[in-house]
């Protein structure tokens, strides 16, 4: 990374601290979904006053502001972002799209709005914290506010871009192999940053809250899942290897949400292969997600072997092969 020689020292460390930490800073889709539950919140909860419009009310409130702020400029810069990839070979694609987002995080480090993002977490407090910094109602400071949610926006997407999202924006990756500039006979494999091990601990932490037919089914279940992603004792070999790739893509290509959406493909076929309480799809969709439908994104209602997702389909023969099997007198 390049930085300029006008930088001081105290924007240096601003702008290597977020270079180094950008994967989890940038990477939003939880705090979105955070946000966008705080404003219905807010417009529930709010209680006018005959004094003060109700308007008014939320204008003053910071918390509201930044939560709309964020939402309304999500994908703001994507035709940008496309312009960009759409001027580079493809074999230098993420190069230059690391790049830029180094770029963009020198500016986005110049901010003074931005000085705190690095105290950002994901979860439902740290954006309210942040809020705060955001100079609402300050007329003299409202192009400043815009510039740094449109520069988040681009960091965002182009970091999405780096771990793996890019078919969220429309644009084909193929992330397999990559040439540097430097070594044009170097292959370099990028994969995807987001945390394996985390997605496997959140599928397991789901198995703990399902109604099996036995107790020690739950165990046999987490077994099987380390098996089929690739991370349990015995490696896979051959089409399994492939298989499991493709279960992975399921999972992680539109992160928190495709979870979800493939965890209730894997209800249906839990429930196919009788090995949870027979329940109905609603109350299997509660024990899971804590709600009827599971997700709001989720087309397809009944978790049920018939209703899965054509891409779901493609990965049951890793699943048979190491589902557990029930006794017969089971």
């Amino acid at each position: 990374m390049l930085i300029q020689n006008d930088i001081s020292s105290a924007l240096q460390v601003r702008v290597n601290r977020l270079q180094k930490d950008a994967n989890r800073l940038f990477a939003l889709e939880n705090i979105r979904e955070h946000c966008q539950t705080a404003i219905k919140m807010f417009h529930e909860d709010m209680q006018p006053s005959p004094f003060t419009p109700w308007g008014a009310m939320l204008r003053d409130n910071r918390e509201y502001r930044f939560a709309l702020s964020l939402t309304l400029t999500y994908t703001s810069t994507k035709g940008e972002i496309v312009q960009l990839v759409r001027g580079c070979q493809e074999e230098y694609l993420l190069q230059e799209v690391e790049e830029e987002r180094e770029r963009q995080i020198e500016d986005f480090a110049r901010m003074k709005i931005a000085s705190r993002w690095y105290q950002m977490k994901d979860d439902d407090l740290a954006w309210r914290v942040f809020a705060q910094n955001i100079p609402y109602g300050e007329k003299d400071r409202e192009e400043e506010i815009h510039q740094f949610f449109e520069t988040l926006d681009r960091i965002c997407i182009l970091t999405d871009i780096l771990m793996g999202h890019a078919e969220e924006y429309g644009i084909d990756v193929d992330y397999s192999k990559y040439v540097t500039p430097q070594e044009d006979e170097t292959v370099v494999k990028y994969t995807p940053t987001s945390n394996r091990q985390a997605i496997l601990d959140q599928l397991l932490a789901l198995v703990d809250k399902g109604d099996w037919k036995h107790n020690e089914i739950a165990d046999r279940v987490k077994q099987m899942l380390r098996m089929v992603l690739g991370l349990g004792e015995i490696p896979l070999a051959g089409k399994e290897v492939e298989l499991s790739e493709k279960l992975w893509n399921l999972l992680e290509s539109g992160r928190g949400e495709r979870l979800r959406v493939t965890w209730q493909n894997m209800i249906g076929y839990y429930d196919d292969r009788h090995l949870l309480k027979q329940k109905s799809a609603p109350t299997l969709n509660t024990d899971f997600f804590g709600d009827k439908d599971g997700s709001d994104n989720i087309n397809k209602g009944r978790p049920s072997r018939d209703n899965m997702s054509s891409g779901f389909r493609e990965v049951l023969p890793l699943l048979d092969a190491y589902v557990p099997k029930l006794d017969k007198k089971a």
